[in-house]
């Protein structure tokens, strides 16, 4: 069958569960925007600046079950959004980045906005991805949501060419999207030890990040337990609820 890159790209995210994409259309996404118009799950939402859109994307994972993405221009748009890659970087946060880029089917070099993105974000970034073939967008859009949630999650950047949005290319097969099983293995030695040192300590305290987010109920019974004062990152604000007697700031 023959798909243009842009709406392997529509079709991409939306097997993925992308929600909301945050960004600004240009010469260079323009035809991945035209499909989103269509699409029946996934709102593009329009921003005044990258930069904005970036921590938007962020929020967006730190708030729902879906992963956060962004949708930009290349160069100028990808090094704005820098700031919140680089926060989610940082913070763990799982984020899609999916940049246009210049054509690279004629040759031609100084065109409009042409750099090497990937080499920018490479230090802010798990994964950095310039799809050549229409044939690899769809595997790549599955590799780099993988990437962006396996293990430390982290943002994810992927480049495709104008050209291969514009034209249709010959695709194989649109695969489907299967979730990886994902098991977290348990040191139950580590833990032990860990039981050990609170239940011996004199004067217990706790330091909590957003490592903790998802189990504030047994943060909140383990304080109790020992009478320890609470404390917080920035990031983990929320994991325990500042109006508690033991909680410090």
């Amino acid at each position: 069958m023959k798909k243009t890159g842009a709406e392997l790209v529509r079709y991409a995210l939306e097997q993925l569960g992308v929600r909301y994409t945050f960004g600004i259309p240009g010469v260079h996404n323009t035809e991945i925007y035209d499909q989103l118009a269509g699409s029946p799950s996934i709102t593009p939402i329009r921003v005044t600046a990258e930069g904005g859109g970036s921590f938007m994307a962020d929020a967006v994972s730190r708030t729902n079950d879906h992963v956060g993405a962004m949708l930009i221009v290349p160069a100028a748009g990808a090094a704005l959004a820098t700031a919140g890659m680089g926060e989610a970087f940082m913070a763990g946060i799982p984020m899609m980045v999916v940049a246009g880029g210049t054509r690279d089917d004629h040759g031609f070099k100084y065109q409009l906005h042409e750099m090497d993105q990937l080499a920018m974000v490479r230090p802010i970034t798990k994964g950095q991805w310039r799809v050549q073939t229409h044939a690899e967008i769809v595997p790549t859009f599955f590799k780099a949501w993988e990437v962006a949630t396996q293990g430390e999650p982290g943002p994810v950047f992927i480049e495709v060419p104008v050209n291969l949005q514009l034209f249709p290319g010959e695709v194989d097969v649109l695969p489907v999207w299967v979730p990886p099983r994902t098991t977290t293995q348990l040191d139950d030695r580590l833990i032990e030890q860990a039981a050990q040192l609170l239940v011996e300590a004199k004067q217990a305290g706790i330091f909590a990040g957003w490592g903790a987010r998802d189990a504030s109920p047994l943060l909140i019974e383990l304080a109790e337990l020992l009478e320890a004062p609470v404390a917080t990152t920035l990031q983990g604000l929320s994991v325990f609820p500042a109006n508690h007697p033991l909680h410090v700031g």
